[in-house]
């Protein structure tokens, strides 16, 4: 009577790989539960139109941001590049996950120049501390039209 058994090489090799996809699965999902791992946050968008626009009358910088991700934003810091210089602000607004809001930023277009781009950087608390969300987590907009 034979029987038919797995080498004891291919058993290792088998185990080796099992290991590793595993591990692999888990690395990529621990890294979701990190520090700003269920933020997202976008402009929101009407009619394929991204709802953000620079009004020259006011001087002020209009946009609805939207929270698509799993966690609270407590709130976001803006750079804002002109020609001339750059300027950033805390907009001391929360956005609770899944939820939107308009925000309004005055613009210096005489300090600043002409508007070139916006950068949102969203900002969490993780225990007791501010995380300021890394630039994988931000939004950079450019070419942004008048209102």
């Amino acid at each position: 009577m034979y029987k038919k058994a797995v080498s004891p090489l291919i058993a290792t090799v088998l185990l080796i790989a099992f290991a590793v996809s595993l591990g692999a699965v888990l690395l990529t999902y621990m890294t979701t539960l990190g520090s700003c791992g269920g933020v997202s946050v976008e402009i929101a968008t009407i009619d394929n139109e991204p709802q953000i626009c620079y009004n020259t009358n006011s001087n002020k910088i209009d946009f609805t941001l939207e929270n698509s991700g799993r966690e609270d934003v407590e709130y976001i810091k803006v750079t804002v590049t002109g020609a001339l210089e750059v300027e950033n602000v805390d907009i001391r607004q929360g956005f609770p996950k899944s939820e939107t809001g308009k925000v309004e930023i005055d613009y210096k277009k005489q300090a600043l120049g002409a508007l070139q781009k916006i950068k949102i950087i969203p900002v969490v608390i993780e225990g007791n501390e501010e995380v300021i969300c890394g630039s994988d987590k931000s939004l950079t907009i450019e070419g942004i039209p008048e209102c």
